[in-house]
């Protein structure tokens, strides 16, 4: 029993259930991770019961919600029993007068009971069904509940979003839901009554099958987000101009060829800040859409847009914009009008920078404001166009993947630079400083990236002695082919020898693989293409390169850049609050790859512990499972250890029970 005075402790033992849980407020019994096949009535006193405000049970085998739970805690605010096995809801939960919020996220619902007429709750707002088995919208749900506010209905197997709403209350159902999820679903319709939900402010569609939108759907007036990507869209309805508070507007990865011209109607749209359009088939963006004075953000990516109206210059709060993978050769005069911050331009077909700037003349806003410019992977064959004397704020340009060949200047060494990315181009060499007073003043980089150019790029003395000086935290000049391949750390000096010797013979017999690993694991792109693809599964890839690829194409290199403490968070949580699976880790370290070498050190086991553990806060829905240790030793094998990985096959090959 549990006593929850004021000098009491805040422990409770629940070892005859599973592992022991903290309590961690006074008011909160968290039994999760018990194995519990039924709640145990004999846990509280009947006193502590009527305090218990919160009860979390998730990560437990129940199979039904324990009627205990409803008539023993009537002061409880929030029950948490995600990730069990319930299959039913009680229709007496609803007699609960003080529960606001209820989940019942991964469980195996698929149903929602009526309750009596003269027993509804008024006090739930907030109801979390995701990831349950409905394949139909539980209407019960919005004609029982009259506060609810949030109802997320995410990853489950609806059909359609039906929305006839009956209910025998004295009140209009889904009058106060503000927030409705039902994304990762298979909704090929929306029902026309979805306007009955008036004062609904976020509506997430993503991830489903609607190929249109109702003209109702202009009805929802307070609606702030409407996220429709990833859907089946060819065109929308003219109703959507009508909603006047939206915001965030979102039909990425859909099959829109066109926008409509609603000049008249778009300029209603006065609340919008965030327009996503990408990875669509948009040809023209048309001019009526750029009266949008509030918008912040404007992606137009991955469309096939061959040009930009100059009417862009009317949207003077667009901060951040994105125009790449496109067909685009040259930009409107109107860009430089704009104050953007960011301006995003790669794969297209620029030959020169993309805008005509007189440096004698006053310098535009747009260059004045810029901090991150990206033309990677264009046909670049110069800088000398480039303004950069006008670029006072710019601190990330991006310029790999071009053609650039001639001496580049001083002037590219902006003193408010962090970021300068030009590999994959034919760079002759860097402009050497001839007086002190011309040294670029750079304080502060982080990036200086020369890797795999044709020629071998040679560093002039002042960049080195910045280097040295550490102004600069990471200079990269990799021009060496990777006919020798990088040896890893780790390895012994016979098998880097030995892979060295292999890889050779490999990247000589097969020069277009040679030059395409160059491309990827000395210059860290990735850039994935289907023709790629089928020249890796085809052709294969030497086992030094693949521990580098799968790091790129995984995109964990590259999370790994912009999360760098990430992990070192992780590990220090884990050390004050020890993983509540760290007992079943412990018990399947040693005994997945016992006769593994890589394993078989005090550090290595102690790395493969901290992933683990690691992993087990990141992403609490799933914890841990046995497979997790046998995936881990395999990509850390892959990733850190290729050699052993080599030494490995060759075992392989003579005994086949290894």
């Amino acid at each position: 029993r549990l006593d929850l005075q004021e000098d009491s402790s805040s422990t409770v033992d629940f070892s005859h259930y599973g592992i022991p849980r903290r309590l961690k407020e006074k008011e909160a019994l968290d039994m999760s991770f018990s194995s519990l096949t039924d709640f145990p009535e004999d846990v509280l006193t009947e006193e502590n019961k009527q305090k218990i405000k919160q009860l979390i049970l998730w990560h437990n085998q129940l199979s039904f919600l324990p009627l205990s739970i409803i008539t023993q805690f009537r002061h409880i605010h929030k029950i948490d029993l995600s990730y069990n096995h319930i299959r039913t809801v009680p229709c007496e939960l609803s007699l609960l007068p003080e529960l606001t919020t209820l989940l019942l996220v991964g469980n195996l619902l698929h149903d929602w009971p009526a309750t009596k007429e003269s027993s509804f709750n008024t006090s739930l707002t907030f109801m979390d069904l995701s990831m349950n088995k409905f394949t139909g919208f539980p209407r019960q749900v919005l004609c029982d509940y009259a506060s609810i506010q949030k109802l997320c209905l995410a990853r489950n197997k609806l059909n359609s979003l039906d929305l006839e709403l009956h209910s025998t209350h004295n009140f209009r159902p889904g009058s106060n839901v503000t927030c409705l999820d039902v994304s990762f679903n298979r909704i090929q319709s929306i029902s026309p009554k979805i306007g009955r939900l008036f004062n609904l402010k976020s509506l997430v569609l993503q991830k489903n099958v609607i190929t249109s939108l109702p003209e109702q759907i202009g009805a929802l007036t307070q609606l702030t987000c409407l996220d429709l990507s990833e859907n089946r869209l060819t065109s929308l309805p003219s109703s959507i101009a009508l909603l006047n508070s939206l915001q965030y507007f979102d039909v990425q990865a859909n099959a829109l060829s066109s926008l409509p011209s609603w000049e008249t109607l778009v300029p209603r749209l006065t609340s919008m800040k965030r327009l996503q359009l990408q990875d669509n088939r948009i040809v023209q963006f048309p001019a009526c859409w750029c009266t949008l004075h509030n918008l912040q953000e404007l992606n137009l990516s991955s469309n096939r847009l061959s040009q930009v109206p100059n009417a862009i210059s009317q949207l003077s709060s667009l901060q951040t914009l994105y125009l790449g993978s496109n067909q685009l050769a040259h930009l409107p005069e109107g860009l430089l009008e704009l104050k953007l911050v960011q301006l995003f331009l790669e794969v297209n077909l620029f030959r020169a920078f993309p805008l005509k700037v007189v440096c004698s003349e006053p310098c535009p806003p747009l260059l004045s404001r810029l901090r991150v410019l990206s033309l990677a992977y264009n046909s670049l064959r110069s800088v000398s166009d480039f303004p950069f004397k006008h670029f006072s704020t710019l601190d990330s340009l991006h310029l790999g993947g071009n053609q650039i060949t001639d001496q580049l200047p001083l002037d590219i060494f902006l003193p408010s630079l962090r970021d300068l990315h030009l590999q994959l181009n034919s760079l002759v060499d860097i402009e050497e400083a001839t007086d002190e007073d011309k040294i670029p003043k750079l304080s502060s980089v982080r990036e200086l990236d020369f890797s795999y150019n044709k020629t071998q790029l040679a560093m002039p003395s002042w960049l080195l002695l910045l280097e040295k000086d550490k102004k600069i935290q990471r200079l990269l000049v990799c021009n060496v082919p990777l006919a020798s391949p990088p040896s890893s750390p780790s390895s012994s000096s016979s098998c880097s020898s030995s892979s060295s010797s292999s890889s050779s013979s490999s990247s000589s017999q097969n020069p277009k693989l040679s030059t395409i690993l160059s491309m990827f694991v000395n210059s860290r792109i990735s850039l994935r293409t289907p023709g790629l693809r089928d020249f890796v599964f085809s052709r294969g890839l030497p086992d030094y390169a693949r521990g580098g690829l799968w790091m790129l194409w995984s995109g964990a290199e590259f999370y790994r850049k912009h999360h760098p403490l990430e992990y070192q968070q992780l590990t220090e949580h884990d050390q004050k609050n020890p993983s509540p699976v760290a007992g079943e880790i412990e018990k399947d370290i040693g005994r997945s790859f016992p006769v593994t070498s890589l394993f078989s050190g005090v550090a290595e086991t102690d790395s493969l512990r901290r992933l683990l553990h690691a992993y087990s806060w990141r992403n609490p829905r799933v914890l841990y499972c046995q497979s997790m240790v046998r995936d881990a030793q395999l990509n850390y094998n892959n990733v850190y250890n290729r050699s052993d990985r080599l030494a490995q096959k060759k075992n392989k090959k003579k005994n086949k029970h290894t």
